[in-house]
């Protein structure tokens, strides 16, 4: 029982990181409070379409989401090269969190809050371009894995 507890706190703080975090990267000028009716009206909107909390599915687009490693550039012999390195937990949050805020403003729906949404329903789909950008940087480091002996 005291596990199940421990469980649902971990949960509790990793929704409210989450929402935190991707609040803050939204907010320009100061605009807290309308960015926050901004992800309220998103949820209540994934809430029509799905019967889920829209909180889980949050979560769920950004476990989908998350890439493994990425690339860094690395001086070697005289070249340049592009070397793959694993990422922390806590840095894959954050580049899925951007991603999806990248994605959002890109699309063509007539509000922010039907963009915010349809993004994050699309993700859980594995059909936003998200999920391709995900996709694409693990291709670059696919390519690039004979580098991974000169990590540091």
């Amino acid at each position: 029982m005291e596990q199940k507890k421990a469980n649902n706190m971990n949960l509790l703080k990793e929704k409210k990181f989450i929402v935190f975090k991707y609040l803050k990267l939204v907010i320009k000028k100061g605009k807290k409070e309308t960015n926050e009716k901004l992800l309220k009206l998103s949820f209540s909107f994934i809430k029509t379409f799905r019967k889920k909390n829209a909180l889980i599915i949050l979560l769920e687009g950004i476990q989908k989401a998350k890439p493994f490693c990425e690339v860094k550039s690395l001086k070697i012999k005289g070249g340049i090269q592009r070397i793959p390195v694993e990422i922390k937990q806590k840095r894959q949050k954050r580049l899925v969190l951007s991603w999806l805020l990248i994605n959002t403003f890109t699309r063509n729906e007539n509000t922010m809050v039907e963009r915010l949404a349809k993004e994050l329903l699309e993700t859980v789909l594995l059909q936003s371009k998200t999920i391709k950008m995900c996709d694409d940087l693990h291709k670059i480091v696919e390519a690039n894995k004979t580098f991974t002996q000169f990590k540091n």
